[in-house]
Parts: C-alpha cells; sequence; structure tokens
C-alpha cells in the first residue's frame, strides 16, 4: 500500500490516512443531506416563482422580505430547479467548500507543502460543520444554507483570488 500512496502526485502516505478519516465524515455529512426537503420559507419563494418571472421575484423580495440580492437570487434559482435538487446542495457545497479552501490553501504554504493542502482544506470544512451551533438550519435547510453556508464558500473563493 506504501508504494501506491508514494505513486500519487503531491500526496503523502502520512497525510492519506487523515485525508480519508476526514473525508469519510464529510460524506457522512453530505448523506445526511438526501433528507433534506422544502421547509417554510422555501415554499413561499416557489409559489411567488410560478406566478412571476425571475426579475419580478427578485423586486418583490428585495422590496418586501429581504433586501440580499443574492441571497434572493440563490434562494430562486433552487426555487426554479426544483425540489428535487435539495437533497444533493449540502454534498455540493461541502465539496464546493473543500475543493476553495484546499485552492486557497495551496497558495498560502511553500511548495513542497503544496500537495498537503487538502488535509487542513478537508479538517477545517469538517470541523466548521460539526461545530456548527445549528447544523440543520446551516447545512440542510436551503433558506439558511443560502445565506450563511454559500457565503463562506464564496468568501474562501474570493480570498483565494
Amino acid at each position: 500500500m506504501k508504494r501506491s500512496l508514494q505513486k500519487l502526485p503531491g500526496i503523502r502516505p502520512w497525510v492519506a490516512i487523515p485525508i480519508i478519516a476526514f473525508g469519510i465524515a464529510l460524506l457522512a455529512f453530505a448523506y445526511l443531506g438526501i433528507y433534506s426537503r422544502y421547509q417554510a420559507d422555501d415554499y413561499c419563494i416557489a409559489a411567488y416563482l410560478r406566478s412571476m418571472n425571475l426579475l419580478e421575484v427578485q423586486i418583490y423580495w428585495y422590496t418586501h422580505w429581504s433586501n440580499s440580492i443574492m441571497t434572493n437570487f440563490f434562494m430562486s434559482l433552487i426555487a426554479f430547479v426544483g425540489p428535487k435538487i435539495v437533497p444533493f446542495l449540502p454534498a455540493l457545497v461541502i465539496l464546493l467548500w473543500v475543493i476553495g479552501t484546499a485552492w486557497l490553501l495551496s497558495f498560502m504554504f511553500p511548495a513542497p507543502l503544496r500537495g498537503t493542502s487538502i488535509l487542513p482544506a478537508v479538517m477545517f470544512v469538517f470541523f466548521v460543520i460539526l461545530e456548527a451551533p445549528d447544523r440543520y438550519q446551516v447545512l440542510y435547510w436551503p433558506s439558511g444554507m443560502v445565506p450563511y453556508m454559500l457565503s463562506l464558500v464564496s468568501l474562501t473563493y474570493l480570498a483565494g483570488l
């Protein structure tokens, strides 16, 4: 097994085991996402989207509910795609966040350690999700995921630029 791990570019054998362990834990968080469904505000956004076009919905939610343009846009986009996407959103957000964090950390480490940036990325995302005060609201409920978790993911990519 040691030889096969040494053949992977940039991954050292002592790093592979924790990456796999934290990756399995993140997969467990992602798996729980298959039980995510629309709740409360999600139905309201979808109902307005059925009676108005995307631009009208943005204007309505901006003037009547929340003045966060991007949150309204992403919530409308989720409603536009439909409720079948909701169970896959936690896995997608976790994957995007791990990739973004590893990308950000690859700029911070010196060249010999760049291959190990995936380990702190996986650990960081795991512990942030684990220690979230209300994991259901932050990760599994679309109306909570978009303003809270998606902003952290996008901030990670913004910091990498």
